[in-house]
């Protein structure tokens, strides 16, 4: 797993792009062009690669991301558990059918049942993330999950089509989650 924003980046060059057999993408409105750009390029140096996208982008676009032919699959909402279960079926060489919130192609755009909470959802906790570029966050600033969802339903907003109800994370998996970095000599969380 390596974590690299090269969408914003000025200066780009695909080798800085190690080869995988799947690139994933977390693509919100500001990257969505350079996201698009940024895959086409891999898919061209290896076509054999599968290019996933999901984020706040895939939730408001929907089936129109996979009109982009160099677009394999896209996830709708927050599904870190459908990513993973994904990633297996494509080293398993299986059609997605039965993983929630996945859209792909077969023949035409399928777009699988959408469920929410995600299952698992309040146990996954972030994986190590290695070849970080200097970011745009505070140095030693943790995001910590504290729910999903939104309990006001405002329709502009495209966090309730994706996260249509409020859940609470349990206060057992936010402990256990922040006691991984309580040893850090600065800290700055944010739930």
């Amino acid at each position: 797993i390596s974590y690299v924003d090269f969408t914003f980046l000025d200066k780009f060059s695909i080798s800085l792009i190690p080869k995988a057999d799947i690139y994933g993408f977390s693509v919100m409105q500001p990257n969505y062009n350079n996201s698009l750009k940024l895959a086409k390029l891999l898919k061209e140096k290896s076509p054999n690669c599968k290019i996933v996208f999901g984020g706040s982008a895939v939730t408001d676009l929907r089936k129109e991301i996979l009109l982009h032919d160099f677009i394999d699959y896209a996830i709708f909402g927050i599904n870190e558990d459908s990513f993973f279960r994904l990633i297996e079926s494509i080293k398993k060489e299986k059609k997605p059918y039965n993983i929630p919130n996945v859209i792909f192609k077969d023949g035409k755009i399928i777009f699988n049942e959408i469920k929410f909470p995600p299952e698992h959802w309040q146990e996954i906790i972030p994986f190590p993330l290695q070849n970080i570029l200097k970011g745009k966050y505070m140095e030693n600033h943790r995001i910590v999950l504290g729910s999903l969802g939104c309990g006001f339903c405002y329709n502009f907003c495209n966090l309730i089509r994706a996260q249509p109800r409020l859940f609470e994370r349990e206060d057992k998996f936010i402990v256990e989650e922040i006691s991984k970095f309580v040893n850090e000599e600065k800290l700055s969380i944010q739930i």
